[in-house]
């Protein structure tokens, strides 16, 4: 159809995505030469309790992101599907902050390395991450943790918690002016092969 991407939850029903029953959309994607976007699923918050719904955006979105990651990486899915390309809505949750905990498990779990011949923070390099974070501070670390080359403009429009001043947010970074470039297009362009 000549899609360039695709956008996708973090898991259909209550399959999480490195479920095998996926293979075959990963290798059609694959073969494709398809990004695939990443956002968290809505649902499955109290909602009688009026703190759940806010909490329920806030930080179960993160950390359904980060949980879905983490275990495509520590399944092997990036040796199963080397040229696979996500990127991940909302800065990739928490995964910059908490992929040095998955390094160091790794590097006591014998049976982890039967899997993924590479620390967990290896595979961050083939992972594209949005800029919703919300705070220039915790760009900056996402860009220092993923690297510039990897990090495209989100605005999550048009949902209320988006960020529209990511621009504003990316040109108060200290970077060099190629790296904010990147971020401002290039990243995005050459991730979705324009």
């Amino acid at each position: 159809m000549g899609l360039k991407g695709l956008e996708i939850g973090n898991a259909v029903g209550d399959k999480p995505l490195d479920d095998p029953s996926f293979a075959p959309f990963f290798d059609a994607a694959q073969k494709l030469d398809m990004l695939l976007f990443i956002h968290p699923l809505e649902g499955g918050v109290d909602t009688d309790d009026p703190l759940m719904p806010i909490l329920g955006n806030v930080l179960q979105f993160t950390f359904r992101t980060t949980m879905m990651i983490e275990r495509m990486i520590l399944r092997g899915m990036f040796e199963k599907y080397p040229n696979l390309r996500l990127c991940l809505s909302h800065g990739g949750g928490l995964l910059a902050f908490n992929i040095w905990r998955l390094d160091h498990s790794y590097s006591l779990r014998a049976d982890l390395k039967k899997v993924i011949p590479q620390n967990p923070s290896d595979y961050l390099k083939k992972l594209y991450f949005d800029t919703i974070v919300h705070s220039a501070a915790a760009l900056q670390y996402l860009v220092k943790v993923v690297g510039a080359d990897r990090v495209v403009v989100g605005t999550d429009y048009p949902m209320a918690m988006g960020d529209f001043e990511s621009v504003s947010k990316v040109k108060q970074l200290d970077l060099a002016d190629a790296d904010r470039e990147k971020i401002l297009g290039g990243n995005a362009a050459h991730a979705l092969n324009l």
